[in-house]
């Protein structure tokens, strides 16, 4: 098997749990001369199951999703200067949604994945300036997968399969040659109904959920497959996660509630933390500076502090965001966009947590 060159990058996936919180700050004062939620511009037209990539020039491209007459090849770009949103001339070649998407060395973002009428095996590059190209080359049939980019410009993607034989594989797509090759087989298949985290730690590469209580590593300067890398305390039937430079971190269900699981990757341990009483569904994760991560789920976020490992702020949005989409914009805000067919978009400012 080739190996797959080393990963200094991690990865953001936006799987969903149920977790518990609490209205208010938890542990840290905040910041109260700056707002943690601000609505702006709204999209041309409401989505969900869409993405939302951030570019290199800063404005965030949204791409397909559903809306209420069915999936939409609609393509949005947003311009926070502006605060402006623009439709693009150049949308899809066909209505796609459910899809990953991941921005690409020379600045085109790998559509992959999702629906099309049936569960798709293709994917195309889509350039701000030119539109969409077609990759001949067909991958798996794949719904939500997660995907990482290497540092040599290729795409691992993992999970979101439909059979089991399926699930189980991961590829890796080259935009140098616009060809996938097979990756390392995981020994457990992971469904997209339950979502897979995938993230990057150093030469590692990590994987859970998907279904699964089953962890799995993979040396990615070597070619000794995946192997089991601890078994989380509970199925993650809904799971959602992100890696930081020094842990993976991952939400799931558990039968007498909800809680967070986070794995210290040198020890491969997971352990449960501490969550506050009331719940949300998260979908969304992303990462925010002072090593705290932002969860999304609905109309409500929460704030982890992966230090500490304690909840330090939880509250309401200003709008909701199910089957929405998240990018992190160039100022450190994150743009929340769309959800259960809206328009609606909003910033969350972690400047708001104070010191």
């Amino acid at each position: 098997m080739r190996a797959i060159a080393m990963a200094v990058v991690v990865a953001l996936t936006g799987c969903r749990a149920v977790l518990g919180i609490e209205e208010g700050v938890a542990g840290e004062p905040a910041d109260a001369a700056v707002e943690c939620r601000k609505l702006v511009g709204s999209m041309q037209l409401a989505r969900h199951g869409h993405s939302a990539t951030t570019l290199p020039n800063g404005r965030v491209l949204v791409v397909g999703g559903n809306t209420t007459a069915g999936r939409t090849t609609s393509v949005e770009e947003y311009d926070p200067g502006g605060d402006v949103w623009r439709t693009s001339a150049m949308g899809l070649p066909t209505a796609r949604s459910n899809h990953a998407a991941i921005l690409l060395d020379d600045g085109t973002i790998l559509i992959a994945g999702g629906y099309e009428g049936a569960i798709s095996t293709s994917a195309l590059v889509y350039s701000p300036t030119s539109g969409p190209k077609a990759i001949p080359a067909t991958l798996r049939q794949r719904v939500a997968p997660s995907v990482v980019r290497l540092p040599d410009g290729r795409i691992l993607i993992a999970g979101g399969g439909t059979v089991p034989d399926s699930m189980k594989t991961t590829e890796v797509f080259d935009p140098k040659t616009g060809s996938w090759t097979d990756g390392p087989v995981m020994s457990v298949g992971r469904s997209y109904a339950a979502r897979t985290v995938l993230g990057v730690l150093g030469a590692t590469a990590y994987v859970a959920c998907g279904g699964a209580t089953a962890s799995e590593k993979f040396d990615l300067m070597g070619d000794a497959g995946w192997i089991p890398a601890g078994d989380l305390p509970f199925l993650p039937t809904q799971a959602a996660g992100l890696a930081t430079s020094t842990a993976l971190f991952v939400t799931a269900r558990l039968s007498d509630g909800s809680v967070a699981a986070a794995s210290n990757a040198a020890a491969l341990v997971w352990s449960a933390l501490e969550g506050p009483a009331e719940r949300f569904a998260p979908e969304l994760v992303a990462p925010l500076p002072k090593d705290r991560l932002l969860w999304v789920g609905g109309d409500s976020f929460a704030v982890l502090d992966t230090r500490s490992r304690k909840w330090v702020r939880s509250g309401k949005l200003l709008a909701s965001h199910q089957g929405g989409a998240l990018a992190t914009l160039r100022d450190g805000r994150i743009l929340l966009v769309g959800g259960t067919v809206s328009a609606i978009a909003e910033v969350f400012d972690p400047a708001c947590l104070g010191p």
